[in-house]
């Protein structure tokens, strides 16, 4: 299921930078909901509007701890942009707007709400040990 995919890789970026669960990481719902307009409008060119040009959504550069965020995917980092344009490269535009929409409901970017999503949607996560850092 694409959406456990995507909040286990906020999980290994959080736990690749080693970063505490007060402080934000990867890309915001914010910029998950540009995603839904630019897919909601239908844009035939929606691969391209996300990863392709200069003002693309899913910009790595000057955003190094949102889509710029990194973790070592096997022998070297990717950037969690290079690495949505893989995972989203077999799948058509309804699919990843059904994903987005799903997505939209929380904010993986939050630690509490990535692990709110992680016990109903039910997916793993490798950072429990911040759990006593969370403040409620």
């Amino acid at each position: 299921m694409l959406i456990k995919q995507i909040g286990q890789a906020y999980d290994k970026a959080r736990q690749y930078h080693n970063i505490i669960p007060r402080y934000a990481a990867g890309s915001s719902s914010t910029q998950w909901r540009r995603i839904h307009e630019e897919l909601k409008n239908n844009n035939p060119d929606w691969r391209k509007a996300l990863f392709d040009s200069s003002t693309d959504i899913c910009k790595a550069d000057n955003d190094e701890f949102g889509w710029g965020i990194t973790w070592s995917d096997g022998d070297k980092p990717i950037t969690f942009a290079a690495w949505l344009k893989q995972v989203l490269a077999d799948h058509d535009a309804a699919t990843v707007l059904m994903l987005v929409s799903q997505i939209t409901r929380y904010d993986f970017s939050r630690y509490t709400s990535l692990k709110q999503a992680s016990q109903q949607i039910d997916f793993s996560l490798i950072t429990h040990a911040h759990d006593s850092e969370v403040k409620q």
